[in-house]
């Protein structure tokens, strides 16, 4: 219980900042600047999440839509002159804008020149012109926002899932190094069984050896050692010995075995006690993995 209350606290920590950012609302209001044409009054939105240089590059693609108006930078204006954007207005308008970045989240103030004056709407002295022309750029600059934010947000939600079948690979890696680990417990213990079969059957061939020895050294002792019969004997002694010495060989190289064996089953029995430990700490990265995916999703679907 106290480990899963541990995890928990791990968990809403490791959650918070996305938890916060998917709180995050799209609105368009109006704001002022300066600008390069003076302090005038435009319409901002701030996009929570994306990146500066995607940002810009798509807003000035936006821009120039059924012109052939180029977009000129200004300082940190982003400027287009003559450009036509039909459900804002009929006529070519001229458009000056800023982006600011304040840590992940970006504000985008536009300005829009029609008819040589900057636009304003005047709830006291509203026209059924200057409302479409508001609310046209209230859904202009909102869906850009909301593009650039969904954009951003689908490329965090393919990380963390890229993340987390990184976790469920690392995982699987470490449930097969454990299973190959028993494997190799299992192959050397039988490798030891078959040695210790083994050097009983080669004790056995060693004992009768020796008597055999020991009976052709009794043998030779009744005959003359350089006759034809002692020179067998003595041949067929050094047969013997040659014999007993690869049992004997036979009988370390097991008993070496048996100690290799024992040495790699313990070097297994350390390797799977730190795999067990390495599973559980994947574990716990799994699941704060999976409800980091799961909070993600959430906030891409709740962008509207």
């Amino acid at each position: 219980m106290k480990f899963k209350t541990q995890l928990l606290i791990i968990t809403t920590i490791f959650l918070f900042p996305i938890i916060l950012n998917a709180q995050q609302e799209i609105k368009v209001s109006e704001d002022s600047a300066l600008i390069s044409k003076g302090k005038q009054l435009g319409y901002a939105v701030n996009i929570p999440q994306g990146e500066f240089d995607d940002i810009k590059k798509d807003w000035s693609k936006l821009i120039r839509q059924n012109t052939k108006s180029k977009v000129e930078e200004v300082g940190f204006e982003i400027n287009i002159l003559g450009t036509q954007i039909e459900e804002i207005h009929y006529e070519p308008i001229n458009l000056y804008s800023v982006i600011y970045q304040k840590d992940t989240a970006f504000l985008v103030i536009v300005f829009f020149e029609i008819d040589s004056v900057f636009f304003t709407f005047d709830e006291n002295n509203k026209t059924l012109q200057s409302e479409k022309i508001y609310h046209g750029i209230k859904h202009f600059i909102r869906n850009f926002a909301v593009e650039q934010y969904k954009t951003a947000v689908q490329n965090e939600l393919d990380e963390e899932e890229k993340t987390f079948k990184k976790f469920n690979k690392e995982f699987a890696n470490l449930t097969k190094e454990n299973e190959n680990a028993h494997k190799e417990i299992q192959k050397n213990e039988q490798d030891t069984t078959n040695s210790k079969h083994a050097i009983i059957t080669y004790e056995r061939d060693n004992e009768r050896k020796l008597e055999e020895i020991n009976a052709k050294k009794e043998s030779m002792a009744s005959l003359p050692k350089d006759s034809e019969l002692g020179k067998e004997a003595k041949k067929e002694l050094k047969g013997l010995e040659k014999d007993k010495k690869h049992i004997e060989n036979n009988l370390e190289k097991e008993r070496k075995n048996i100690v290799e064996c024992n040495a790699k089953i313990e070097e297994m029995n350390l390797l799977i006690d730190n795999n067990l430990k390495q599973q559980e700490e994947m574990k716990v990265l799994i699941d704060q993995q999976e409800e980091v995916v799961k909070v993600v999703t959430t906030k891409l679907g709740g962008i509207k």
